[in-house]
């Protein structure tokens, strides 16, 4: 799967998702928290790091624990500049682009950075299928994950909100909101 799509089914789960996260999902809410902030933070002028924490949490629907990760994921993909003291992040300087994808670039670094685990990826997996249309759950078992696996995540998209199961037809079909 592409970088950039793993870019933007994150920053899909964390946006239909709100402020409900997985245990089992570790790298795609840092990537989805990055997407987040580099969409928001694109043309501002440098912040202080205080403001962009609780910005981050009350208004863009983070978790306190992300932002950090997040940012210094951005710092790395160089679309943010951190001013520093010690280890303590002082302010941010935004540089995101404005003409080049930035789900590419923070997909290629989150995943060179942050390898998916079984979970994550066959969660974009899903949301890629799932963006395709509707899908049966004999459809899903085809994707080759185990059952159980699969169970999982289906029951972590319905609890989040970003799988949706319909009754269609006399079936029950999967659907994505995002």
């Amino acid at each position: 799967m592409e970088q950039d799509e793993v870019a933007v089914r994150s920053h899909d789960i964390i946006v239909a998702s709100g402020t409900a996260r997985a245990s089992e999902f570790e790298a795609l809410t840092t990537i989805g928290a990055a997407v987040r902030l580099a969409v928001n933070l694109r043309g501002m002028p440098p912040v202080e790091y205080g403001l962009l924490r609780d910005v981050a949490v009350h208004r863009l629907g983070l978790q306190p624990g992300e932002v950090r990760p997040a940012l210094k994921l951005l710092a790395e993909a160089e679309m943010v500049d951190l001013v520093t003291e010690n280890s303590t992040i002082k302010s941010v300087l935004p540089d995101i682009p404005f003409f080049q994808d930035l789900y590419k670039k923070v997909g290629e670094v989150g995943t060179t950075t942050q390898g998916l685990n079984e979970h994550e990826q066959l969660t974009v997996t899903l949301m890629h299928r799932l963006g395709q249309g509707p899908l049966t759950h004999n459809e899903l078992t085809n994707l080759g994950a185990e059952n159980r696996a699969l169970n999982r995540i289906l029951q972590i998209g319905e609890d989040a909100g970003f799988v949706l199961s319909k009754r269609a037809r006399g079936r029950d079909v999967f659907i994505s909101p995002a």
